[in-house]
């Protein structure tokens, strides 16, 4: 895709920075999967109790027929949930599930403002090519930054980024292992534990 882009624009393959777009695809794939596993850990609950679907939400008679059966009636409930919890940051992601179903994944005010960090420079990379706009200049109030430049991509920090949701995605399926399935640690054993996430050096 890259090479028929280059070819289209005239542009010389050879000028493209490889190694940052390998850590934009880094940045932006573990937050997409661990979106992914958060939806599908929601899922999994409502399929445990579905008495969750119950909400202050109608449906017309109509719409309720046209879906056929039943099952296919709480598949679409279950997903338009999903989709309205997909739409929130890893911040609200985690307090819905400690809010809603007492599960308190532990990560500490480092960690989660470098998901916040992390989540903003994805939004820039989808959303704007990886380069800083005049919003993400007001959301991180750096104003050493300039409109149009490179956003900075640093391998480390997306190494860090990642092993804290890879924490997080393991105690979220603990807890729900726990609550939901009645679920021992010892049942859990091939599930990586994480202790302190350790950052890297700079």
């Amino acid at each position: 895709m890259l090479f028929v882009y280059y070819s289209v624009s005239g542009r010389n393959l050879g000028d493209l920075d490889f190694g940052r777009a390998i850590q934009s695809q880094r940045l932006s794939l573990v937050f997409a999967h661990f979106d992914a596993f958060v939806g599908d850990t929601f899922r999994s609950i409502i399929r445990q109790k579905p008495g969750i679907l119950r909400k202050e939400k109608s449906l017309k008679w109509t719409e309720i027929l046209d879906f056929g059966n039943w099952d296919r009636l709480i598949s679409e409930m279950t997903e338009t949930l999903v989709y309205d919890l997909g739409w929130k940051d890893i911040e609200g992601k985690l307090s819905f599930f400690a809010e809603k179903f007492g599960m308190e994944i532990e990560i500490d005010c480092d960690d989660r403002a470098l998901l916040s960090a992390g989540e903003r420079l994805r939004h820039l990379i989808i959303h704007n090519g990886g380069k800083v706009s005049a919003e993400h200049i007001r959301r991180t109030g750096d104003s050493t930054q300039k409109i149009g430049d490179s956003a900075e991509i640093d391998p480390k920090r997306v190494d860090d980024i990642t092993m804290v949701l890879r924490k997080a995605a393991s105690d979220l399926f603990k807890a729900v292992s726990k609550t939901f399935y009645d679920k021992e640690p010892s049942d859990l054993t091939a599930i990586p534990t994480f202790g302190t996430v350790e950052k890297k050096a700079t």
